[in-house]
């Protein structure tokens, strides 16, 4: 075999994928050069201006024979024609989701994975599509995230807006519901509980507690959203509320309240509440009259406590 030259060698790896033959000697090399891969650099040039009049774009996708021949020109004539023709290149990748092949331009970088992460994740935007669609389809943006396990970020409108590549449809039901779950997630802002009604109304921090009129003619109170008098807290209001669903619990509280704040009647054993006034107690219902801090009959001296001030009926004085 004869030995060729060294540009020869160097450039006939260029050739492998376009069946060239192993050159035996430089002529051989140019032969076919001029008879095989002249007109093929031809044809791909006249095809791309053709292109290119039409106003249209002439794809070179990689690992196809237009990509094989187009290394095959020196890098100056490379440039030269990508200035002046409308040629784009494309490259080939698997997405890691569906394992197609496909042109790089179907792919997306996840722009929310760009951050201190540094994924850069990129995935074919069909399948981007679909999980999309199927999250926006449930309501909810919470789980819409980057597919790379390792990353997990979330998209952002930037991601979902070239993904979809500005439908209007999708894009607002992505905004409606992000802005939906914001409104939930923040503590300050509150929503009316009655279904379908979407009033909603910020509650700034240490503002005292207010009776809301929602347009829905709900009244309710400002901070825990249920309607009480403002007489007891919202806490209180919350076991009054749980009491009366659980009657086992209703007549615990009510037994643990009588024994704390009244007293049975020495007669005929009613529970008896005092608010106000003296010691001297009547049942309203057996018309006893006793010593609410010792519970003797009134008028006697059968009260023997330290601080029991029974009224003398006879001189109308405490002793």
């Amino acid at each position: 075999m004869v030995t060729i030259s060294d540009d020869t060698a160097k450039i006939w790896p260029l050739f492998i994928n376009l069946n060239a033959p192993e050159f035996t000697d430089p002529e051989h090399a140019l032969f076919w050069i001029k008879h095989n891969l002249l007109p093929m650099q031809a044809n791909l040039i006249a095809r791309a201006h053709t292109a290119t009049q039409a106003e249209e774009t002439f794809e070179i996708n990689s690992n196809t024979d237009d990509a094989h021949i187009w290394i095959t020109f020196p890098e100056h004539v490379r440039e030269y024609l990508y200035e002046r023709l409308n040629i784009q290149l494309f490259s080939k990748q698997e997405c890691s989701i569906c394992l197609d092949v496909k042109n790089s331009t179907e792919f997306h970088i996840m722009n929310g994975c760009n951050g201190s992460s540094g994924c850069k994740s990129s995935f074919c935007r069909e399948c981007l599509l679909g999980q999309i669609t199927a999250h926006l389809d449930e309501g909810s943006t919470l789980e819409l995230t980057c597919p790379n396990v390792q990353c997990g970020k979330k998209m952002n409108q930037s991601d979902v807006r070239t993904i979809t590549q500005n439908n209007k449809d999708l894009y607002n039901r992505f905004d409606q519901i992000t802005l939906k779950e914001y409104m939930t997630e923040n503590p300050q802002i509150k929503h009316c509980q009655t279904p379908d009604c979407t009033f909603s109304f910020i509650l700034e921090d240490d503002v005292e507690r207010q009776k809301i009129r929602c347009k829905c003619r709900r009244k309710y109170c400002s901070h825990c959203l249920f309607n009480h008098s403002f007489k007891i807290t919202c806490d209180q209001a919350k076991e009054d509320r749980e009491l009366a669903q659980n009657p086992e619990l209703a007549q615990q509280a009510t037994a643990k309240w009588l024994a704390e704040n009244t007293k049975p009647c020495p007669n005929c054993n009613t529970s008896i509440q005092k608010n106000k006034g003296c010691n001297h107690m009547t049942c309203k219902k057996c018309k006893h009259e006793f010593c609410w801090t010792c519970s003797a009959r009134w008028g006697t001296t059968e009260c023997g406590i330290d601080g029991c001030a029974v009224l003398d009926i006879e001189t109308g004085t405490n002793f």
